[in-house]
């Protein structure tokens, strides 16, 4: 019963996590007058098309990938999906690329702080991950 109840929170605290970095990217994209998500994937395919080049396009199209996967695993996560922990570990080097902790609090706790240091900021998010993926494999 103990391993149930341990299994249930650690795929809850992530759905959370997942949860508000939605609710965060929603509501910076609402403040600057943009439909959140949709605004942002026109503006991607107008980039590509206007800054042209497989590189370009490559990174746009990681980076919306890495979106759409965090949408299903906060899906799959609320559903206790024991699968999810694939996509979540297929997450990992993504997160690490374009700087989006799975701790989703991380950026706008660091941003309070006027001047930080790089090695922090990533240093700081890749504990998150490490955290994220040894919770992962340890209770559930």
């Amino acid at each position: 019963m103990e391993n149930i109840k341990r299994y249930n929170f650690v795929f809850l605290i992530w759905a959370l996590f997942d949860f508000l970095h939605i609710a965060i990217y929603s509501i910076n994209s609402y403040r600057l007058g943009n439909v959140p998500y949709i605004t942002d994937i026109i503006s991607t395919i107008e980039n590509i098309h206007s800054h042209g080049g497989a590189v370009t396009g490559g990174v746009f199209i990681l980076s919306w990938i890495l979106q759409l996967s965090i949408i299903v695993s906060l899906a799959m996560l609320l559903m206790m999906r024991g699968k999810v922990k694939i996509l979540c570990y297929f997450q990992t080097p993504f997160r690490l690329l374009f700087l989006v902790p799975s701790v989703s609090i991380i950026v706008p706790f660091l941003s309070l702080f006027e001047e930080i240091s790089t090695i922090i900021v990533i240093t700081t998010i890749i504990f998150s991950e490490a955290l994220k993926v040894y919770s992962l494999r340890k209770w559930t």
